[in-house]
């Protein structure tokens, strides 16, 4: 081979380069030794002059000097370990940290709010208040007859604190 080559592999809407290829490089190995489709794209990235080689001549290749047989393999192996972590780079990224990098300030409180209102501790402060509301106006009768005003902030908060559709 004459040029550069670059070798894609289809990733969902993207199509990830996993090898560039230069003078005396070879490609499309694979599918001589298994018959299967090609699984990569080749596109050519400079001018450039191939050599092709059937699965045929690839077998009087290896019958003539089986120690060929051993340097592709070598490459194939090669090539596999730099694929298998170019894709596992790709596919094991941290999406929640990446999801979080995104959040914006307004966001990043709420989520604080949020999760404080689910929490246990919400719930023992909210347990207290509501208690020491209680226990105040029997000394201090502010809140009667029935808890009135109690019975108000309690109608009335949750709603201001759901988010409208």
């Amino acid at each position: 081979m004459d040029g550069a080559i670059d070798i894609l592999v289809e990733a969902g809407q993207a199509a990830i380069t996993v090898a560039s290829l230069f003078p005396g490089q070879y490609f499309g190995e694979l599918s001589l030794f298994d018959g299967m489709p090609r699984s990569a794209t080749a596109t050519a990235t400079k001018p450039t002059r191939l050599l092709w080689l059937g699965r045929d001549d690839l077998i009087r290749f290896f019958d003539a000097a089986p120690e060929r047989a051993m340097r592709i393999l070598r490459e194939m192996s090669n090539r596999m370990r730099k694929t298998n972590e170019l894709l596992s780079s790709q596919v094991s990224r941290d999406v929640v940290v990446e999801h979080d990098e995104k959040l914006t300030f307004g966001d990043r409180i709420a989520d604080k709010v949020a999760s404080f209102g689910g929490s246990w501790a919400f719930i023992a402060c909210f347990v207290g208040v509501i208690t020491v509301w209680l226990l105040s106006n029997l000394f201090l009768p502010y809140d009667r007859p029935g808890f009135m005003l109690l019975n108000l902030v309690l109608a009335v908060w949750p709603r201001a604190r759901r988010p409208s559709s």
